[in-house]
């Protein structure tokens, strides 16, 4: 067993290979072969196929809080912890332990009960009837069928335990669980035919799955719908969506590769600050134990605890048809058995009955193609595809209409196939309806184009295209017939593609993985069933669905148009530029404190134990209200971000600022030693001198640059909303950098103790004056800062850059295509 999965050793090949239901090698007739189980047998079949249950296993809180205490982030914590205490840090120490007892907590308790909640959700159980092989009918617990079980669905309806086909009556099913999809669709029973592959792509309106609702069941007389188990337990449908939510497929974001490359970097700076540090204290005298503390804890410096954590037409158009036209008399008709719609054969169709004819008749609605197709050729009008084709370019919604008078009694009328029926029909005409652009729909596209993000239509409506540009409509059978035989040509249509009509949901799906294996990164927005695979296989899928709890895809919209695209986009680019800004601010906060330190250690200093615990919890907050910034909400950029941490941009804009940081800290550094009223402290080696004039210098400045960074690195549109709008932020800065400029130029008595500080004289005008001129170099570092990044980076650096990259991403597939087809000016021939 691997995941909920069963496997059996084949000794012969020696290798497993997997258990499966009875989806898998069956023809039609087999599936009606079953005629029940006796208990021995259904009790060797629970052993294969174990017990009709799906069970979420609910880890116990010890459990989850020994897994926890062992993660990787609070094992590096409580070295960082340990080395703090011994260097008799006890303030900063005691509350990253405190901090962090709360929040494994906390992630405990969150995990714990999100395994309750989904246990609970999940688990069902009940009684069913099912036939036993003595042909009659018992019940028995719901956890005890098995596949090849004949299930018995109540007239009231149930929630199905398991996937079946159905084999006599029809179901009314609500399948939203699934496929999102809130409108109640029609299962038939599946024929009787030996020459007959079951496909479960195929045959889904004929199966019944584990976890959707059966409304209503229906067959004539008093005989009982039934259906075959075909799969049980996590072999089912809504046990495949468990597994999945169970055992998600690894996710490796670029950004995430690109902040462990950087946290690699950050290791090699320590190893030359560590190296450093211990030859600088060798050389001053300095004991083994009390160099390998002080060298040991750049760590916790360099790579600092906090670093690690911190479109189809239903979809565009409105949901209402407006009828034009149709071909129709009034009849009083009962529906006597409904063939439902299927997308492969294009059409829909119901047998009915007259109250006082003695006859059926059948009457069908698809596709004009279709429904054409499938009329005596004498009933179809001469001019039909001149007519269609006006329709449908005015943007008309056209269907065809038919009928059959059927000469057959009443029990072949629900035991008929639809494939001896839907043939040779009588062509009634066309129903013209009108599908209306929603009021969304038009405004949005433009923004997108604006934005110079490509738009496509997928839809299942035949649609031509008028106009003299360059690009191609496509509809389903043509793009079979090129995906089997022209793939290099598929490759063209997709690149010029702009429509692609009367598509099946495979071949939606076919047009995602097509579109992303030319460069593209897709998404997808689809409010219907026949849109989940599509939805699913896109990088970026958005379900309209009304459905309560839509599955069908990562994202799932309330307002059922597509204006969540731009929203999509616009939180995405937002969130990318947020993650930027704090990984950047989190890497240059904790190198310009790494520098302070190397710094400091020249005189045998360090930061005190309230200026490390001032530095890292109240600065730190910066990087917290900093992602509280929203998405802008202007017109999309017609550039998106830059997608990779490990670039020319990023990495220089960090470069410049430590540039600008070390300048700044190296001629404070200098410059307080020049000064007339400057008095060296002398140390010994059994201990660290925290308090000088040196250590006020280097903490004076750099409390203001980890403010700048902060400031610079909070990049507001087109991407973000502006700094100011994020209150949070804006006021943490302003009372941060109130509370540096007091402790830079008038502490009180007990605040200098509290630091440790040791202030220029009081009573010295020029000492005085030092203390502003730390404001000065403030002044002056974030002025400089604010060009680089705005002026430097952003403008001058990305003008350079963007030619660069037009030259890279002509090396993506679609582009090449792209540039190949602009060069061949005799393709395609257009006549």
């Amino acid at each position: 067993n691997c995941k909920k999965l069963s496997y059996l050793w084949d000794s012969e090949n020696e290798s497993f290979y997997r258990i499966f239901g009875l989806d898998v090698g069956q023809t039609l007739s087999d599936l009606h072969y079953y005629q029940g189980f006796n208990w021995t047998e259904r009790l060797l079949r629970r052993v294969v196929y174990g017990e009709n249950d799906i069970k979420v296993p609910v880890t116990p809180i010890l459990t989850l809080l020994f897994l926890q205490v062992l993660n990787p982030f609070y094992i590096f914590q409580a070295f960082s912890v340990l080395l703090w205490y011994l260097n008799e840090y006890q303030y900063f120490a005691t509350i990253i332990v405190v901090t962090s007892i709360v929040s494994i907590c906390y992630e405990v308790f969150q995990m714990h009960r999100n395994q309750v909640a989904l246990s609970s959700t999940i688990h069902s159980s009940g009684v069913v009837e099912v036939l036993n092989n003595n042909g009659e009918f018992i019940t028995i617990q719901s956890e005890h069928v098995v596949p090849g079980d004949i299930l018995v669905i109540p007239p009231q309806g149930c929630t199905m335990s398991c996937d079946a086909v159905l084999l006599q009556g029809t179901s009314i099913v609500n399948e939203s669980m699934l496929t999102g999809e809130s409108v109640p669709v029609t299962k038939i029973p599946i024929p009787n035919r030996k020459d007959i592959s079951f496909d479960e792509k195929v045959h889904g309106k004929h199966i019944l799955y584990c976890g959707t609702e059966v409304i209503q069941t229906r067959f004539y007389g008093n005989e009982k719908v039934t259906a075959v188990v075909i799969r049980t337990g996590f072999l089912t449908s809504k046990g495949s969506l468990v597994r999945s939510i169970m055992y998600p497929p690894p996710v490796d974001f670029k950004f995430h590769q690109d902040a462990y490359r950087f946290l690699l970097f950050l290791v090699g700076i320590f190893s030359v600050g560590f190296v450093y540090s211990v030859i600088m204290k060798a050389h001053q005298g300095m004991s083994a134990g009390k160099i390998a503390m002080d060298s040991l804890d750049l760590v916790t410096i360099v790579v600092p605890p906090a670093l690690p954590v911190t479109m189809t037409t239903g979809t565009l158009t409105e949901d209402g048809l407006d009828m034009k036209g149709v071909v129709s008399a009034p009849l009083e008709i009962g529906i006597m058995r409904q063939f439902p719609f299927s997308s492969s054969l294009q059409r829909m169709s119901v047998i009915t009955k007259k109250l006082d004819d003695p006859y059926f008749i059948l009457y069908c609605k698809g596709s004009p193609e279709m429904i054409a197709s499938l009329s005596l050729p004498e009933t179809v009008p001469e001019d039909f595809h001149e007519i269609l084709l006006s329709y449908t370019r005015k943007g008309f919604r056209v269907l065809a209409l038919g009928w059959k008078p059927l000469d057959i009694s009443y029990i072949k009328a629900h035991r008929i196939t639809r494939e001896e029926v839907e043939t040779d029909l009588h062509f009634l005409g066309l129903l013209v309806l009108e599908n209306r652009l929603k009021d969304e729909t038009t405004p949005v596209i433009r923004q997108l184009n604006n934005a110079n993000i490509r738009t496509i239509m997928v839809t299942e409506v035949a649609v031509e295209m008028d106009g003299n540009k360059y690009c191609f409509a496509v509809e389903g059978k043509s793009w079979a017939i090129i995906n089997s035989h022209f793939p290099d040509l598929l490759q063209k249509l997709v690149v010029r593609g702009s429509i692609f009509a009367r598509m099946s949901p495979d071949q939606k799906q076919q047009l995602i993985t097509e579109l992303q294996s030319l460069g593209y990164y897709v998404g997808m927005c689809g409010d219907g069933a026949n849109d989940c695979g599509a939805l699913k296989t896109a990088h970026a899928g958005v379900s309209l669905s009304e459905a309560e709890a839509s599955v069908a895809s990562p994202f799932t919209s309330k307002d059922p148009n597509i204006s969540c695209v731009l929203t999509l986009i616009r939180e995405g680019r937002g969130a990318l530029v947020t993650s930027f800004g704090v990984f950047k601010y989190m890497a240059t906060f904790s190198l310009t404190q790494f520098i302070s330190v190397m710094i400091l250690y020249t005189v045998h200093s360090n930061l005190t134990d309230i200026q490390y615990l001032y530095i890292d919890i109240l600065i730190a907050t910066l990087a917290f209200s900093f992602g509280k910034t929203r998405s802008y909400k202007g017109p999309l950029a017609s550039t998106p971000p830059s997608s990779s941490l490990i670039s020319v941009a990023p990495i220089l804009s960090i470069f410049l600022h430590m540039v600008l940081i070390i300048f700044f800290q190296t001629f404070s550094f200098f410059y307080v030693k020049q000064q007339s009223w400057y008095t060296q402290v002398n140390f010994t080696i059994a201990e660290e001198v925290f308090s000088n004039y040196e250590n006020y210098a280097i903490f004076s400045i750099s409390q203001f640059q980890y403010i700048i960074l902060a400031v610079v690195f909070s990049k507001g549109p087109p991407y973000r909303k502006p700094m100011h709008k994020n209150y949070l932020f804006t006021s943490s800065v302003v009372v941060i950098t109130i509370l540096s400029l007091f402790l830079t130029i008038a502490p009180t008595k007990g605040v200098i103790d509290l630091f440790e500080l040791v202030m220029p004289p009081g009573g010295n005008n020029q000492a005085i004056w030092f203390r502003w001129q730390m404001i000065i170099f403030a002044m002056v570092n974030i002025t400089t800062s604010i060009i680089i990044e705005y002026f430097v980076i952003d403008k001058a650096l990305y003008r350079k850059l963007k030619l660069r990259c037009l030259n890279m991403e002509k090396k993506k597939k679609y582009l090449a295509i792209e540039e190949e087809m602009k060069q061949n000016k005799n393709w395609p021939i257009v006549t």
